[in-house]
């Protein structure tokens, strides 16, 4: 019995010691470290070494932009808002599908039988009007959002 534990062990000592890495291994890496693109707004930011270039695009327009003490929070904001829109649209998205599937499902289900949804006919009408209720409010949220990125959008490019 001792010998499977060890034989169960030796590997996965193995394995925790491949996956560690100190923390001057992490400040040395360079490369992509973030990407997102909503609706035509999109940025990456790259590190090289200390120093953190973003790469902001709208459409055909790009602009390389070095992170510094001055823009860093503008950066951060823009990265933050493009990141919430994101989640927000994907709410939305998943909501107006569940409206979509409830509503066709009412019908059918009105087309074949009427008697059939005395009982739970109100509760499906219930679910409908939730799943609206929540993919307004995420329209809503999704317009501020937008609007957010176009203004620091716009701050970052003039």
């Amino acid at each position: 019995m001792r010998t499977y534990i060890l034989i169960l062990l030796v590997p996965l000592l193995f394995i925790l010691t491949a996956c560690s890495g100190n923390e001057e291994e992490k400040q040395d890496y360079s490369g992509i470290i973030g990407e997102e693109n909503v609706l035509g707004y999109e940025y990456i930011v790259i590190k090289e070494k200390d120093t953190y270039t973003w790469e902001i695009k709208y459409k055909e327009e790009r602009y390389i932009i070095k992170e510094d003490t001055h823009n860093k929070d503008t950066l951060e904001n823009f990265r933050m808002a493009v990141n919430e829109s994101e989640l927000t649209l994907v709410t939305l998205s998943i909501t107006l599908g569940y409206f979509l599937i409830v509503a066709f499902t009412l019908f059918i289900l009105m087309k074949k039988n009427r008697k059939l949804l005395k009982q739970p006919g109100p509760i499906i009408a219930l679910a409908a009007f939730i799943s609206l209720y929540i993919s307004s409010d995420a329209y809503f949220e999704l317009t501020t959002t937008f609007q957010d990125v176009k203004y620091y959008y716009r701050m970052l490019t003039s």
